[in-house]
């Protein structure tokens, strides 16, 4: 009986066994396809991060915890991509929840730092920064971060040393320059004379806010100070920072700095670099106002209009340097990059669209002969005086072998008369004698022995004159050609 009863209840528990273990392997299954489909969609995910699709990338990765509240990596990645769009007190969230289930690694240390740096808690960045130097020893950007953590709160000595570590374990870094400079200031200086010269490495560095942050350190820019905001625009307009040295001068005449000559022209070499030629023009003619003398500015006006399509304003500014280095005494010896008269000359034609109807030069002394430079022949520079009461123009017999002249027994000699002196000379044809952009062809010319006037190559007498249009302006010093039939 006790056998049969027991035979009847061995029948009754096999399939309930059965049932259970079916349900346990239902159970188990499915906990493994969660866990296949959110690694799935965390991979989905990391290929959508890399078209750079970080909405998308974001949705899956929701879609991975979704389907697996553990997945460990999910949480890391969500956090990145909040860190990216700035939202760093929410990445917190993430970067603990994977701290909560293990993670524990460099990479999640240097995440953690870099949310609570761009929140400012610098104390709970230091901490996270300096375990992941002590879980990877040879991390180099995780130093240069905690080294800027540590400067900013004037720590410079720790800041310095761990700079120094960071070029000892990679000499050849990028900007190991700029990085020797911090430590040696770092090391060496305190105060204001070390905010100063930080300001001065960020700024040659192209990095404003760190300059202008370490700048506001060493002087306070906060308060009414014209003279401390010009003071700093020029701070920044020598480091070329030209729109923080502009809108620091701005704020200064807002503020009711005096306008003097020194103001409007760094005002104007600010709005030049920025390319703002307009205001930069109105700010140099300001300058001019202050200091009529300052040849410089001419020269620049006539450039900035240039630009701007303004060619007779810019003639005009030419114009306006030469008369005054009429009545300036030593003016170019002073100026050394400011260009001779006659080059002056060609500009301002050149602006006006003269360059061909008429030639300028400078008459160097009005009480002496008037020489300009001609070319021979297209090819050969020489030196010639006016001289509109000789009939010919005559060549010094010098320059003819250069100029593949020959005079032999058949060539034609003409008797002229020369400042009283009666002199024999052979008659040629010159093919062009051109002054400046002033062409005469097939011009006759006489050869002679000119050896008394050692300073000139020959004389321009009224057969080449006569093509012209000849102007003399004693007053201005000019020696004018133009064409008769333009």
């Amino acid at each position: 009986m006790l056998s049969a009863m027991r035979k009847t209840l061995v029948r009754a528990r096999v399939p309930f066994t059965i049932t259970i273990l079916v349900l346990c392997a239902a159970v188990l299954y499915a906990c493994h396809s969660s866990e296949r489909r959110a690694q799935q969609y965390y991979e989905d995910a990391l290929r959508q991060k890399s078209r750079q699709n970080f909405q998308e990338a974001l949705r899956l990765l929701h879609l991975a915890l979704a389907e697996d509240r553990d997945h460990l990596a999910s949480y890391i990645e969500i956090g990145i991509l909040l860190s990216r769009d700035k939202d760093y007190r929410q990445a917190l969230t993430y970067f603990r929840a994977a701290e909560k289930l293990g993670a524990d690694s460099y990479s999640l240390s240097s995440l953690f730092g870099y949310a609570y740096e761009e929140l400012g808690d610098f104390q709970q960045a230091e901490f996270y920064y300096e375990q992941a130097i002590s879980q990877a020893p040879r991390l180099i950007d995780v130093r240069l971060r905690l080294a800027n953590i540590l400067e900013w709160q004037d720590r410079g000595q720790e800041a310095a040393e761990l700079l120094r570590q960071a070029l000892e374990l990679a000499p050849g870094l990028e900007g190991a320059d700029d990085l020797k400079a911090r430590v040696e200031v770092l090391s060496r200086m305190e105060g204001r004379e070390r905010h100063l010269a930080l300001a001065d490495i960020y700024f040659r560095q192209g990095k404003p806010r760190r300059g202008t942050a370490e700048y506001q350190k060493a002087a306070d820019l906060s308060g009414e100070d014209p003279a401390g905001q010009i003071l700093f625009g020029r701070f920044c307009l020598e480091r070329e920072q030209f729109k923080l040295a502009l809108n620091a001068f701005q704020q200064a005449q807002q503020q009711g700095a005096v306008q003097d000559f020194q103001l409007s022209h760094d005002m104007a070499l600010a709005f030049e670099q920025l390319g703002r030629f307009d205001d930069a023009v109105q700010e140099y003619r300001r300058a001019l106002g202050f200091d009529p003398q300052d040849a410089p500015l001419y020269l620049k006006l006539a450039e900035l209009l240039e630009k701007t399509g303004r060619n007779e304003e810019a003639a005009e500014s030419l114009e306006q340097l030469y008369h005054l280095s009429l009545h300036t005494t030593d003016l170019q010896s002073e100026h050394d990059a400011l260009p001779a008269a006659n080059q002056l000359w060609q500009d301002i034609l050149r602006l006006r669209g003269e360059s061909h109807s008429r030639t300028v030069f400078c008459i160097e002394d009005p009480r002496k002969a008037i020489v300009v430079p001609v070319t021979v022949n297209q090819t050969h520079d020489v030196v010639m005086r006016v001289e509109d009461e000789l009939e010919y123009t005559i060549l010094s017999d010098r320059v003819t072998e250069s100029l593949g002249i020959h005079i032999t027994a058949r060539t034609s000699e003409v008797r002229f008369n020369i400042y009283g002196h009666v002199e024999t000379a052979a008659l040629v044809t010159l093919p062009s004698l051109k002054v400046g952009e002033m062409e005469a062809r097939n011009i006759p010319v006489l050869i002679g022995d000119l050896s008394r006037y050692p300073d000139i190559d020959g004389f321009l007498g009224k057969n080449f004159l006569k093509h012209f249009k000849v102007e003399i302006n004693n007053e201005d010093r000019l020696f004018i050609l133009k064409k008769l039939h333009v």
